[in-house]
């Protein structure tokens, strides 16, 4: 018997992209960050000095965590969002004594704000892969991005669900991954040209393998 494993919304990408990228990591460089709340939270020149060898941590995660999510070709949801949260816990009890609690309410809610765009990050970079594979033109990807964020939402919805129901085998999690793909594939055909539509296919046969070794162990 095979062991699923939960994987988020995001794993759709996996579905579709698999060359590495790197992510724009501007949004979650530690300066960035420190001068976000130093204008937010009003902080001293000596909070500042307190605040910024938790950013740096903080911001080494981000990007770690999210560079590896992109080179696997998936984001595992909850592994991801463990390892950020983690990583935010972290910083705020290298401040607890130096600030206030009103300080780092603020700290936590724009900790938790960095989190999600992290994650969302990752799944643009995912996304962006398979525009540059099937070499997608700007009308297509405008006519596609509604059908790949229900598919994201979808696929989000399936593993969730299997995940809350406890072990499942390889062969339900390939009935419904297939039904899924199936279906976005005759959304896709009309929009796509005959060598994209070989491309993606191919190229979708082989993520869901590496999905599924992924996802589950013996």
């Amino acid at each position: 018997m095979k062991t699923f494993k939960v994987i988020g919304a995001a794993a759709m990408a996996a579905f579709l992209a698999g060359t590495p990228a790197y992510a724009d990591m501007e949004e979650f460089d530690a300066e960035k960050m420190l001068t976000d709340l130093e204008n937010q939270l009003k902080l001293s020149s000596e909070e500042l000095v307190k605040l910024k060898p938790a950013l740096d941590a903080k911001s080494k995660e981000l990007k770690k965590s999210i560079n590896e999510s992109v080179d696997r070709g998936f984001v595992e949801l909850e592994a991801l969002t463990s390892q950020l949260d983690a990583a935010s816990k972290d910083a705020q009890a290298q401040l607890k004594e130096a600030f206030s609690s009103e300080e780092m309410q603020q700290l936590r809610d724009y900790l938790n704000k960095i989190d999600k765009e992290a994650i969302k990050q990752a799944t643009n970079e995912l996304v962006a892969q398979l525009t540059t594979f099937l070499k997608l033109t700007e009308t297509q990807i405008l006519e596609l991005k509604p059908i790949l964020e229900d598919a994201f939402n979808r696929l989000g919805e399936i593993l969730s669900k299997l995940a809350q129901e406890g072990n499942k085998s390889l062969g339900e999690f390939k009935k419904k991954y297939e039904a899924l793909s199936e279906e976005l594939r005759q959304k896709m055909e009309s929009t796509l040209d005959r060598e994209q539509i070989k491309s993606f296919n191919q190229h979708r046969q082989e993520l869901r393998e590496n999905i599924e070794a992924s996802l589950f162990s013996t």
